[in-house]
């Protein structure tokens, strides 16, 4: 298995993934959107897609669901992570965040709070803080790593498990 957790935690994750399927060795997207540290995240889809779920992988096994969890909580993967956090943001998977993508991502986080003027108002000005684009039209991942790097976003990007 390709996580840095202790023999403790396995044991501990093994339990909430067999707790979530009922004993199963097979975990559905649908479990999976509804183990409560993701079903209250706004961005749970983008989560599920993370781990794995797309449309070709309809089950995950618990290997996959224990790559999954320590892809966002293992400590010390800083770039595993900043990469991670692109694709959530990507979601047309052209390896760059476009404007639609962002918007997509602002509309989700705020819950359509946000009048589309408003949306759109944060998507210019996030463009034009973050992208080295001429047009600032994308976000490539090395804007995107120069800007969230500063951040504390690996104590934030994690899932309570």
């Amino acid at each position: 298995m390709t996580s840095s957790f202790k023999m403790k935690e396995i044991a501990r994750l093994r339990k909430v993934f067999l707790t979530a399927t009922n004993q199963s060795e097979e975990m559905d997207k649908e479990t999976f959107l509804a183990i409560q540290c993701i079903s209250i995240n706004p961005l749970k889809e983008r989560i599920a897609f993370c781990f794995g779920y797309d449309d070709t992988t309809f089950t995950l096994d618990f290997s996959a669901f224990l790559e999954g969890v320590s892809a966002f909580n293992s400590i010390g993967r800083a770039n595993q992570k900043l990469k991670l956090a692109f694709k959530i943001q990507d979601f047309d998977g052209d390896q760059k965040i476009s404007r639609s993508d962002l918007q997509q991502y602002i509309e989700i986080i705020t819950a359509n709070a946000l009048t589309d003027a408003e949306v759109m108002s944060l998507v210019s000005n996030v463009m034009k803080e973050s992208s080295s684009d001429q047009n600032l039209q994308f976000i490539s991942l090395p804007d995107f790593q120069r800007v969230v790097v500063k951040t504390d976003f690996q104590a934030k990007l994690q899932l309570p498990f």
